[in-house]
């Protein structure tokens, strides 16, 4: 039997950043005349790059925001604090011992995966095998992501499993002509815009194994 891979979005799907990160995104944006707080912030850029929020920050503001500084304040505030998805850790070691490839691949950075990751039981089996916008011309809602990180595994992206939390990564998945589970288990996520994206929704890494072996 030919086992699919399975391609993981990293933040909001293996490790809860999202509110840490946002936090921090929405104090430094309120500082430069982009007041928005974190919740807003989460909403308004999910699934988006940090540079795509810069940039979108800096148009909206005239003012100039360096995203090199930003990348790396943001991974300095998430050194601590951070914690696995509910669940998350078991589906993989499941998978990883029933011969399923698993990869990650996020729109965030690498150096940021390692310091998410790093604080959970994931790192180790991840370490490898982790993919980021940093690699390709055009990160997520595109498909080149999930395409390339198929490739870098051996596996066509048509014939992978994605696990996504936001718009743009369920249209990048299905783009890449992959079968897309949207995982709206966080009350942030629209599981209805999901869907209708073309996601199969579910609300627990349980019922993630469970829709992984049925398809």
């Amino acid at each position: 039997m030919n086992l699919p891979p399975i391609i993981y979005d990293c933040g909001g799907v293996l490790v809860d950043t999202e509110g840490l990160a946002n936090s921090y995104m929405a104090q430094l944006f309120s500082s430069m005349g982009y007041k928005i707080d974190g919740g807003a912030c989460r909403a308004r850029f999910q699934g988006k790059t940090i540079k795509e929020a810069c940039a979108e920050v800096s148009d909206a503001t005239g003012a100039k925001v360096d995203y090199s500084d930003v990348r790396k304040n943001l991974n300095n505030a998430l050194q601590t604090g951070i914690t696995a998805i509910p669940g998350v850790e078991d589906l993989v070691t499941t998978l990883v011992e029933g011969s399923y490839t698993v990869c990650v691949a996020s729109n965030g950075t690498v150096d940021k995966m390692h310091t998410t990751l790093g604080q959970t039981r994931l790192l180790p089996i991840m370490k490898d095998v982790l993919f980021s916008t940093d690699d390709v011309a055009r990160g997520k809602p595109f498909p080149d992501l999930f395409e390339f990180a198929a490739r870098e595994m051996g596996y066509n992206a048509r014939n992978s499993i994605v696990i996504e939390d936001s718009l743009s990564g369920v249209k990048a998945g299905i783009s890449a002509g992959a079968r897309v589970l949207g995982y709206c288990g966080d009350p942030f996520t629209n599981k209805d815009e999901l869907s209708s994206a073309g996601a199969e929704t579910f609300n627990d890494m349980k019922a993630a194994f469970q829709l992984i072996c049925a398809g």
